[in-house]
């Protein structure tokens, strides 16, 4: 287990701003640090100046913020994240169960279109796994309305030769939008499976 991968800090959003190219960021003050992390549009409009949130990384990559109102179980969380998930982001190619496929899709998911929508999840993870499992993977760990979600953003997303995933109309992506909103997060639902699933998802049993 890489325990130093994953990192976890807690604090307030100090400074909210934009790019030229309109890309998000949040400055959140944790301690003595002064964390600026680039986020979607979505959470951007979602979380004010003064909100404390928890923000997690892996080498610098965002990969979870929250309200630091909504704590996860912890110890099985960071333990998934450092443990399982690293080991998908290390090797793509090795064999998980089930329960692991589902948790690293949903976890994954979750954590790119936190980062920049759901562009930024087909460009990250489109030739990775196919909209069925994704479609399956979100369903199976309780997030049905996720997964209609994800459906309908795929459905207005497209690969080109020239420029990779493009959106395949003008419209504004209402489905980012709508997954921020969404009520349980998806986080929380995970958690809980992550939690019923324990000894189908740890490579070492949990005592």
């Amino acid at each position: 287990m890489r325990t130093d991968n994953y990192k976890e800090y807690t604090g307030g959003i100090i400074q909210k701003k934009k790019d030229l190219f309109s890309r998000c960021f949040f400055m959140v003050e944790a301690g003595m640090k002064k964390i600026t992390v680039k986020v979607g549009k979505g959470l951007f409009d979602l979380y004010d100046i003064g909100d404390n949130v928890t923000i997690g990384h892996i080498k610098k990559k965002l990969i979870n913020i929250r309200p630091f109102e909504l704590p996860p179980e912890s110890v099985l969380w960071n333990r998934f994240i450092d443990e399982v998930y690293s080991t998908f982001l290390d090797d793509q190619n090795k064999s998980f169960s089930d329960e692991q496929k589902n948790a690293i899709i949903a976890f994954a998911y979750d954590a790119e279109v936190n980062s920049g929508g759901h562009l930024t999840f087909f460009d990250c993870f489109g030739d990775v796994f196919s909209n069925d499992e994704v479609e399956k993977a979100l369903q199976n760990v309780g997030g049905e309305k996720f997964a209609a979600n994800f459906m309908s953003a795929a459905a207005h997303i497209h690969y080109t030769d020239d420029c990779g995933y493009m959106p395949i109309d003008d419209r504004d992506p209402v489905e980012d939008d709508l997954y921020y909103g969404m009520n349980p997060s998806l986080p929380v639902l995970l958690q809980t499976y992550i939690s019923d699933n324990k000894a189908n998802i740890f490579y070492e049993k949990i005592k």
